[in-house]
């Protein structure tokens, strides 16, 4: 399936069916987005307007383009603004990540139901371009900075039970197919 065949054909987002664990997948490193390609760009507006509806549809706080089965560098999340429907950012790279660490539960859309606690700097700066293709500085704490390296681990091909140890790892893990066989 291309990824044209996974937007949706009335131009009108109804979201994507999100990629869940173990799809290889979810292992992959996405590639960066090429602003300058007019037919890149053209996907990219579609490929936002979907994984914020996705987003919405699975009651998340933040989507990368990988969970969706894209692996451009590319995620979503909820912001502060009610009126808008969420932020993007387009080829994100962390300039700032506060040595400060929170130890919290996080759960993961590819991992639905699952939730563990992971370890995440509790202060991030992180740049990449929203969706003007306009260069962007995004100043996060706390949950904001949980979600967005959530979602930047997953454009690297990381998940969040890839940061447990190996013991918890295990544990997490076979509670997560446990659910999955209910």
């Amino acid at each position: 399936m291309s990824i044209k065949d996974l937007f949706s054909k009335s131009g009108q987002s109804k979201g994507l069916p999100v990629v869940n664990h173990p799809d290889p997948r979810l292992q992959d490193v996405s590639a960066e987005v090429d602003l300058s390609d007019p037919a890149e760009i053209e996907q990219l507006e579609q490929l936002i307007d979907d994984l914020i509806a996705t987003m919405h549809n699975e009651k998340g706080a933040g989507l990368s383009a990988i969970q969706v089965g894209i692996p451009k560098r590319v995620f979503v999340y909820l912001n502060d603004d009610k009126d808008s429907p969420g932020s993007v950012l387009i080829n994100p790279t962390f300039t700032y990540m506060s040595d400060e660490k929170v130890l919290d539960e996080e759960g993961c859309l590819s991992f639905p139901a699952l939730y563990a606690p992971v370890e995440r700097s509790q202060h991030i700066i992180i740049e990449g371009y929203d969706e003007n293709r306009n260069r962007v500085q995004v100043e996060a704490r706390d949950f904001m900075a949980r979600v967005m390296q959530h979602e930047v681990d997953h454009l690297d091909g990381i998940t969040f039970i890839n940061r447990l140890s190996d013991e918890d790892k295990k544990a997490a893990l076979r509670e997560y197919f446990d659910l999955r066989a209910l």
